[in-house]
Formats: C-alpha cells, sequence, structure tokens
C-alpha cells in the first residue's frame, strides 16, 4: 500500500521535491506539467502552491461521464446522506485554498468542487503561503494566480480584497511614488478582468487597500475597474484615509452612472460636503454606507440629493452631531436609515412616506428626535440616554408613526411616563413587539395596542403599573421591576404562554390572567401572597 503524501523540506541546494509533487497531483495534472512547475518554483511549497492554482483548470479524465455525473458524485463523496442545503452551507464556508485542496482529495470531490464553482458568486482572494522571492515582481506574481482562480470560478459576482491588500502594499522606499504604490494592485485587477470571460463581476470590495493608497492612487484604479468590468455596480473603499471630496468627485465622475452601491466606511477625510458631491455624480445611488466617517460633523439631505438612495448607513460617526434627511412625497425608494451609535447625535429628523427601519440605537445624546414616517415598522431608539420625548413638529414636519409593528426602547434612561406614551398612543394599532428595559423614570405603561404579541420591561425600576388591552399576548417579562404592584390584561391573556416576572418583590395582584394555563411562570422573588385574578373572563 502507498504511503500517505506528504512534503519534505527543502534541502539548502535541492529543488522542489519533484517525485512527492507527482505523487499528489497525478489524477489532476500530466507529469509534464507538474515537472514544469517544479522546475520554475524556488521550493516544494511554491510549487504546491502554484499546482493547487492549476487544479483549478484541470478537468478531471476519470470522473464519472453519466448525464448526472456531477450528482452522483455529491452523493458518492458524502455517502448519500448530507442534505443539499448542508453541503451548501458547508461548501459556503470554504476559501478557495481550501476548495483547491479538497479538490485534491479524490475524483469524487474534484468533480464537486469543479460544480460548486461554477456556481459561486463570491471569491475572496487569498494570499500565497510561500513568500514571494526578493527579485520576483509582485503584481505579476499574484496576477498569475489570480488569473488562474478566476477561470476556475467563470460566475463570480463579487472580488474581495480583504486577505490579499497587505501583500501588495508597496515596500516603504515605493510610497512616494504614486505609480509603484498602485501598480500590483492594477496588475491583479487586470488578470482578473482578462479572466473573467463572462463579465459576470458586478462588485469590488477594496478592504485593506485604501489603508496605503493616496487619493490619486483610489482615482488611477477606478478608472481600471471602469475599463475592464463594464456590469461594476458595487464599489467599496474601507478606511481610504487619503480619499478627500475631491477625489471621491473624480472618481464618481468616472463611474457614477452605473454605480448602485457606494461603500466608504471608515474614511475619515471625508465631510458633508464631499458627501452631497458624490450623490449630485452617482445620482443612481441606492446604497449609501459613510460608517466610521469621523469627518462627517452633520448629514443634511434634502430631497433632491440621492433622490434614489434606497439604504442610508452611517453607524459610528462618532461627531456627527446633526442628522436631517427629508424625501418628497412621492418618493418611495428609501426604506432603511440606520444611525447607530453615533455618541454625539443631538438631533436626528426624518420626513420620509417609504421608510420601513429606522435604527438610532447608542445615539446616547440625542435629544431632539422628529421623525414623520406613515410606513415605519420597525423603530430601535435603545441606549439613547438622553431622549425624553418625541419632538412634536419641527420646520413643519409634524411626528407620525403609524406603522410601527417593532419598538426598542432598551436603557432608555430619561424617557418619560408621558413621551413613553405618546410614543405607544402614535403606534398603538400596529405594535407587535415592545422592549422598554432599563428605562428608569416610567412609572406607568397603559398598552393598548390590539396586536401586541411580546412586552418587555426588564429592569424598569420605578414601574408600578402595566395595564395590557391585547388578547393575543404571548410572552410577558418585568424582572427586578421593584416598584411594580399590578400587571393588568384588561381583555383577558388567553394566549399567554410565558409570565416571567422574578425579583419584582413588591407586586401584589396579577389580573387577566389563568394562572392554570401558563406554560412558563417565574415569580422567583415575587411576594408569597401574589394574587392571580382571573376576574369575569371566560
Amino acid at each position: 500500500r502507498r504511503a500517505a503524501f506528504a512534503l519534505k523540506p527543502d534541502a539548502e541546494d535541492d529543488g522542489p521535491d519533484v517525485d512527492a509533487l507527482i505523487d499528489a497531483f497525478r489524477n489532476a495534472l500530466a507529469c509534464d506539467i507538474i515537472r514544469d512547475v517544479a522546475s520554475a518554483s524556488a521550493s516544494t511549497t511554491e510549487a504546491f502552491e502554484s499546482l493547487l492554482l492549476l487544479t483549478a483548470d484541470a478537468t478531471p479524465t476519470t470522473v464519472k461521464t453519466s448525464r448526472d455525473g456531477a450528482q452522483d458524485a455529491q452523493y458518492d463523496a458524502f455517502g448519500g446522506n448530507l442534505p443539499d442545503d448542508v453541503r451548501d452551507l458547508i461548501f459556503a464556508r470554504l476559501s478557495a485554498r481550501d476548495a483547491a485542496m479538497l479538490a485534491c482529495t479524490c475524483r469524487e470531490f474534484r468533480a464537486l468542487v469543479r460544480t460548486w464553482r461554477r456556481n459561486a458568486k463570491n471569491l475572496d482572494l487569498p494570499r500565497a503561503n510561500s513568500p514571494v522571492r526578493a527579485n520576483a515582481d509582485v503584481g505579476m506574481y499574484y496576477a498569475s494566480r489570480v488569473g488562474s482562480m478566476m477561470r476556475a470560478y467563470p460566475n463570480v459576482q463579487r472580488v474581495s480584497f480583504k486577505k490579499l491588500a497587505k501583500a501588495l502594499k508597496p515596500p516603504v522606499e515605493a510610497d512616494g511614488d504614486d505609480e509603484d504604490n498602485s501598480r500590483a494592485l492594477v496588475a491583479v485587477l487586470m488578470a482578473i478582468s482578462a479572466n473573467n470571460a463572462s463579465h459576470s463581476v458586478e462588485a469590488i470590495d477594496f478592504d485593506g487597500c485604501g489603508e496605503w493608497l493616496s487619493e490619486f492612487d483610489v482615482v488611477h484604479v477606478v478608472e481600471i475597474c471602469v475599463e475592464g468590468f463594464p456590469h461594476l455596480s458595487s464599489l467599496a473603499w474601507p478606511r481610504a484615509r487619503r480619499l478627500t471630496g475631491k477625489g471621491l468627485s473624480r472618481m464618481l465622475t468616472l463611474c457614477g452612472d452605473f454605480i448602485r452601491e457606494l461603500r466608504l466606511p471608515g474614511c475619515v477625510s471625508l465631510d458633508e460636503d464631499a458627501i452631497k458631491l458624490a450623490l449630485d455624480a452617482a445620482r443612481g445611488v441606492r446604497v449609501l454606507d459613510v460608517t466610521g466617517c469621523s469627518g462627517l460633523k452633520q448629514l443634511r439631505l434634502d430631497a433632491h440629493e440621492g433622490a434614489r438612495l434606497e439604504i442610508i448607513k452611517a453607524v459610528n460617526c462618532a461627531t456627527m452631531t446633526t442628522c436631517i434627511i427629508r424625501r418628497t412625497a412621492g418618493s418611495n425608494a428609501l426604506r432603511t436609515i440606520n444611525v447607530a451609535d453615533c455618541a454625539a447625535l443631538r438631533t436626528l429628523q426624518v420626513q420620509s412616506n417609504s421608510v420601513e427601519t429606522l435604527n438610532a440605537a447608542g445615539c446616547r445624546a440625542m435629544e431632539t428626535f422628529n421623525c414623520f414616517a406613515p410606513q415605519c415598522e420597525t423603530l430601535l431608539l435603545n441606549r439613547c440616554a438622553a431622549f425624553r420625548a418625541m419632538t412634536d413638529e419641527i420646520n413643519t414636519v409634524r411626528t407620525k408613526l403609524t406603522s410601527i409593528r417593532t419598538l426598542t426602547l432598551d436603557s432608555c434612561k430619561s424617557l418619560t411616563s408621558s413621551g413613553f406614551d405618546d410614543l405607544l398612543r402614535m403606534c398603538a394599532s400596529t405594535l407587535e413587539e415592545l422592549s422598554a428595559e432599563g428605562c428608569f423614570s416610567i412609572d406607568r405603561a397603559v398598552i393598548t395596542a390590539p396586536n401586541l404579541v411580546k412586552c418587555t420591561f426588564n429592569g424598569s425600576f420605578a414601574l408600578q403599573n402595566v395595564c395590557v388591552s391585547s388578547t393575543k399576548c404571548v410572552s410577558f417579562v418585568a424582572r427586578a421591576c421593584k416598584d411594580l404592584t399590578e400587571v393588568r390584561f384588561e381583555r383577558g391573556a388567553p394566549a399567554l404562554d410565558a409570565f416571567d416576572v422574578r425579583n419584582s418583590n413588591n407586586l401584589r395582584r396579577v389580573i387577566g390572567v389563568r394562572d392554570r394555563r401558563l406554560k412558563r411562570k417565574d415569580i422567583t422573588g415575587c411576594p408569597a401572597s401574589i394574587e392571580f385574578i382571573e376576574n369575569y373572563f371566560s
């Protein structure tokens, strides 16, 4: 029985271990090809890496040739016991390198990997484990490997440089030469374009590249993208620290007509004017992501600015104090606004007939909240410590939230009882889930929502009375509400399944609840004299 394959350590004067490489790849590649690759490599490890990439293009000659050969191979490889969705989940987590190594194990897996590669939509470009030789051209070194990989993934739509970016960074002595800075990256991009025959690439994520590229480099790279990827619709430049409004405007002048997603997280040199220039140059943008742009002091988008925007994401903009977004009455594009964790945000105003999700969680300094969003279904205001109540009207914009299904107010420490009542009253007809944990200033809760399903008040120390009008409520949780004395379900609670009021040590009465029908009940830490009064409900 032949011994298992193992790489031998390279001797100082010897080249790659050709015999070991032939043993490993003889079922996937011709022996002449293996010898040629070995002779062109400095070490066994480097030859092994190159051969792994070449296996992506090797056509198996001993795989079953039936009409359903790929399907037969997958059942042979997994014993016929692994469901398709589980198999797809496993392969979705494989990197390109892992898939290449898996393809070398047996004929069945090789056929299955090839089928998966043809259907793969996302590709994270890997960095080779073997070091680049000192006199080698880094761009050509990686371009040849990436080009071979792209031929194996003919229908890929999204390409990410997150893993490869650090390897493409030029040496310190080349930092002063703009052309040298982007040379390796441009070479790889051209290899991707040349080997993507179906022109399927639609999105490119330059994560890690923007950290060392100059503003001129970014514009030059985008120019290459425009020439090489005719269906490009999404660009991501995370942490492009040197990118300013001028460079962004020049960049979008080249590609603004067809860009639909623009992601600029961590671009600290961008400000409000830069964002407006970008939206003016790329009028078709649907997704705008400016997460972590600490240079953004305020964001004011009038109706004519970014009219086709569907998603606005400005998370963790630490210095942003004002966010005002207005859409016209006839605009139906905007769906999601996310300004979570903007610690300095004081004023948030939204006017949109179409927005469905509004996330302002973690805006600890927010004092003014004015929102006209009649179609909004999810409102997240948790951890807004300074928020006391809604502002009824600002500049003729009246607050309207009549479609809220999920309302989260956790840790709104300053929210008053009257402000809480106003919110509940406004969305009473549609509210289904309510969470108000850690709201220290609320002393009463009158919930008239007829469709309420879930209600949570954990840690609301000042809460004394809760009144629920819904007959559909399934879960009621009010742990550690020390001043809570009464919980009342005005119309009964026939659907109530979970009732948890542990450590609410002043609770005396629970009205409208049939104690015997509760499947999960926890009254640990409550007085022994607590009463469950069924009242007159049948």
